[in-house]
């Protein structure tokens, strides 16, 4: 057996044990952190500069992502409602964009993470805060037509919200 065969072989096994040992995705731990959330509130953020780009009517995206969440029975908060809510959270999502040089289109980034109330130890119990922490994030990185840019933003942002629908319901269950 040559040593080229030897390596594939022994880098096969490696591969093998791992998928044994760590069954789950790499992010499944953060699923944890997702646990018991009551609903979340939804902000939008877009932090773009080109003025096409600004006009993205971030109310009617709002409408359908709140949509999209409360049809797989995660109950939407509107504005700050969540933090007078056992167990809120809150969905902010970044749009950032910037048009290419000479063409149509725009290489568009969108964050979404989670945020849930932490409360921060501190040397004595008046000393204590609460911050809210990102408990689950994840984003998107793609092109966008000038002509189709709402459309586009709106599929990018759906897909990631189906990244968190899903992660919420294999944790919580579905309702």
């Amino acid at each position: 057996m040559n040593s080229s065969r030897k390596k594939l072989i022994s880098l096969g096994m490696l591969v093998f044990l791992l998928i044994l040992i760590f069954p789950k995705p790499v992010h499944s731990a953060t699923w944890l952190f997702l646990k018991n959330i009551s609903g979340v509130g939804l902000f939008f953020e877009n932090r773009t500069m080109d003025k096409e780009a600004k006009k993205l009517n971030v109310e009617n995206i709002y409408e359908l992502s709140s949509d999209r969440l409360e049809k797989a029975k995660i109950k939407v908060y509107r504005d700050s409602q969540w933090k007078n809510q056992w167990g809120g959270a809150f969905i902010k999502i970044k749009i950032i964009s910037s048009k290419f040089t000479g063409h149509e289109n725009f290489a568009v980034y969108i964050d979404a993470s989670v945020y849930r109330p932490v409360v921060v130890l501190g040397e004595s119990i008046n000393k204590n805060k609460g911050v809210n922490a990102s408990s689950w994030t994840t984003g998107k990185l793609f092109s966008c037509n000038q002509e189709k840019f709402q459309t586009c933003v709106q599929m990018g942002i759906n897909e990631l919200l189906d990244l968190f629908i899903n992660d919420f319901i294999s944790v919580n269950g579905a309702n």
